[in-house]
């Protein structure tokens, strides 16, 4: 049987990747094309949304209290000790 030791660490990253998918409703007195876009970002403020979506997001991974993603499936492995 293979030994592991999991021991507390603070040098290491934790990477992911996240999409984030949603619906902007579109003014509906704007025809939609190409040659329409920058008019309907202005109506719609498309950066603004990415700007507020993005901040949701990381403010969520950076303040949510959660332990490693690592943990999860070692905790029921017989062959690691429990703390």
């Amino acid at each position: 049987m293979l030994a592991r030791s999991h021991t507390e660490v603070d040098d290491r990253i934790f990477s992911t990747s996240v999409t984030c998918e949603y619906t902007i409703p579109l003014p509906p007195n704007i025809p939609l094309g190409v040659d329409r876009l920058g008019e309907i970002n202005q109506a719609v403020g498309f950066e603004k949304t990415y700007q507020a979506a993005r901040k949701v997001t990381l403010e969520t991974f950076a303040t949510h209290d959660s332990a490693s993603v690592q943990v999860r499936p070692m905790a029921d492995d017989p062959a690691v000790p429990s703390r």
